[in-house]
């Protein structure tokens, strides 16, 4: 089960160094970084973290996982398109939806919680939604959502403010969890 602690010190977190480099235009290297911030601000005293470690029986990886709870992060780049960012969170959405493991994915956006889910509505509304339906529909938890992008953001992802007011964060947990 993950823990609600975990979650809490990720939406707590001061997302300002990320966006004071983000404003300058510094280009690649954010996610990377931030992953490395958050893994350390993240770790408990008592917890274990490690970075890139594989899901057990496969060769995929989680950017990080803390005590047992896995962790993939997307970050909106400087220069990038939303709808670039959104994808690549999109793609690891699908790696951790049929994963036991405790899983969830996080997208660090700078914007609105309106535009970030513009975005994915958008991402997902083209082409790529009826590549992620015939992937989907293998599920029954995405049956309901089959024929709408919107339905599904609406019923899986949650939209989150944080301390440094440019920053937001969308979070999807596989099924498999409870708080």
């Amino acid at each position: 089960m993950i823990r609600r602690d975990l979650i809490q010190r990720l939406l707590q977190y001061n997302y300002a160094r990320y966006f004071m480099l983000f404003s300058r235009g510094v280009r690649g290297g954010l996610e990377s970084w931030l992953q490395v911030e958050l893994v350390d601000a993240l770790q408990s005293t008592d917890g274990s973290y490690q970075r890139e470690v594989a899901y057990p029986g496969t060769s995929q990886k989680a950017d990080f996982k803390v005590d047992q709870d896995y962790v993939e992060i997307k970050c909106l780049n400087y220069g990038e398109p939303n709808t670039c960012c959104v994808s690549r969170y999109l793609t690891d959405l699908k790696k951790v939806d049929d994963k036991s493991e405790n899983c969830f994915c996080v997208l660090i956006f700078v914007g609105t919680k309106e535009n970030m889910k513009e975005a994915m509505i958008t991402e997902l509304a083209t082409q790529k939604w009826s590549e992620d339906v015939i992937y989907m529909d293998r599920r029954p938890s995405f049956e309901p959502y089959k024929n709408s992008a919107t339905a599904f953001i609406n019923s899986n992802i949650t939209f989150y403010d944080t301390p440094t007011s440019n920053v937001k964060i969308a979070m999807y947990r596989n099924n498999r969890i409870e708080e």
